[in-house]
């Protein structure tokens, strides 16, 4: 069977006989949750229903559907490729009452009065990437009110709605009052969101697989690197490759925070902050601790009290959500990530129980309005490059010496 993770229904339905057809601009994929299945095309065809009864009632333009089927060769269509779905669900419906549609014929003036569905339209896909200039001066020359990135993810979701995988790698800002050995004010982040990473084991799966491949490949290609790093008099290098070695060799372990903190609490008179039942976070002290329980190899821990989380997060269950972070050894957390929350209501829900404030309500219009024309379930994660590249290395006390002009709490080279 063929799993097509994300279809956008065309702007008419065809009916032949007892078939229905659909077009569609999709994402082909195994359907398999593996780390190592990234083969996938893009194509624009038809899918069969027969009979049309299973189509369900409510389908429309810019709908997304969840198809399962057999695909196979097919004079019949333009490409060539024909998927005989044996059954169909909506996983996004469309609002059709705003009267807005986003498909290929639609004029490109018009389109770009919603650049946050404009990936609908399939344009982009042949035009990305593309390189954008932020002007001197951007606040007074947008007319509002503009702010340094503290993510891309927000608009990687608008794309991946569109395009069903895409990444960022650019610089991240944050403004925390740290004078710590592992945080900077301003960093470099890989940020990544894809419609078939719609699950908490998909998600781990693809990072596990991801940071396993970007370590096999510092270890092949740069080994006289990682000799001058562990043999310079300051180094623990030696150290780091039998931990770059675990992380080849081993599968990550994973805990739920419910379990890591029990963990924890079992490890008495050890922490600055003992860790209790209540807490909803897990401090830096508390990370190194659980990777060193699980035998020095990275750990994910998922499923963190929704509290703790964003408000874009979905729930695995009342009231935890389906996210997760990585630990690694020696540095703790270096990547985080979720499942986003792609129905409307609930979303709409989690705002209110965050507490936002209507001006940043206001501004996420867009972002809200993703889940009203046929959001796909998704996720996503980032990963904080530089301290990647601390556990990598190893041999450097602190992330600063790893990034030229190290920007941090009071302290800004010009």
């Amino acid at each position: 069977a063929i799993v097509w993770r994300r279809c956008f229904s065309g702007s008419s339905r065809r009916v032949c006989l007892k078939q229905t057809f659909i077009e569609h601009s999709s994402q082909l994929a195994n359907g398999e949750n593996r780390a190592d299945t990234q083969e996938g095309f893009e194509e624009t065809g038809e899918i069969v229903v027969s009979p049309s009864e299973l189509l369900p009632a409510d389908v429309s333009a810019d709908t997304c559907l969840r198809v399962v089927g057999r695909l196979s060769a097919t004079d019949r269509a333009a490409n060539g490729l024909e998927l005989q779905a044996s059954s169909l669900a909506v996983t996004g419906p469309a609002d059709r009452a705003s009267g807005l549609s986003f498909h290929q014929e639609q004029r490109p003036d018009t389109a770009r009065q919603s650049p946050h569905l404009r990936p609908r339209t399939g344009r982009l896909s042949g035009r990305l990437p593309a390189a954008r200039r932020i002007e001197p001066g951007a606040a007074s020359f947008f007319r509002s009110p503009v702010h340094l990135t503290v993510s891309s993810q927000l608009h990687l979701e608008a794309l991946a709605l569109g395009l069903s995988r895409v990444y960022c790698l650019g610089r991240a800002f944050r403004a925390e009052k740290s004078l710590t050995t592992y945080h900077l004010a301003e960093f470099s982040m890989l940020e990544a969101e894809a419609t078939e990473l719609d699950s908490t084991d998909a998600l781990c799966n693809h990072v596990e697989w991801l940071l396993k491949t970007a370590s096999n490949c510092v270890i092949s290609q740069c080994p006289e690197d990682l000799s001058k790093l562990a043999n310079h008099e300051d180094s623990d290098s030696g150290n780091n490759l039998s931990a770059i070695e675990n992380l080849l060799s081993k599968s990550f372990a994973r805990l739920t925070f419910a379990d890591a903190v029990k963990a924890l609490m079992e490890k008495t008179g050890e922490f600055k902050v003992p860790p209790t039942m209540g807490m909803s976070d897990l401090r830096r002290e508390h990370e190194l601790a659980l990777v060193q329980l699980c035998g020095n190899i990275p750990v994910f821990v998922t499923d963190f009290p929704v509290k703790s989380r964003p408000f874009y997060c979905a729930e695995s269950s009342p009231g935890l959500s389906a996210s997760f972070d990585l630990l690694l050894p020696g540095v703790g957390e270096v990547l985080g990530g979720s499942v986003r929350e792609s129905d409307s209501t609930r979303l709409n829900q989690s705002i209110k129980r965050h507490q936002l404030l209507e001006s940043s309500v206001e501004r996420l219009h867009w972002y809200l309005e993703l889940r009203r024309f046929g959001s796909a379930p998704h996720g996503g994660y980032g990963l904080g490059v530089d301290r990647f590249l601390r556990f990598l290395v190893g041999g450097s006390t602190s992330v600063k010496e790893l990034v030229p002009f190290p920007r941090s709490f009071h302290h800004c080279p010009s």
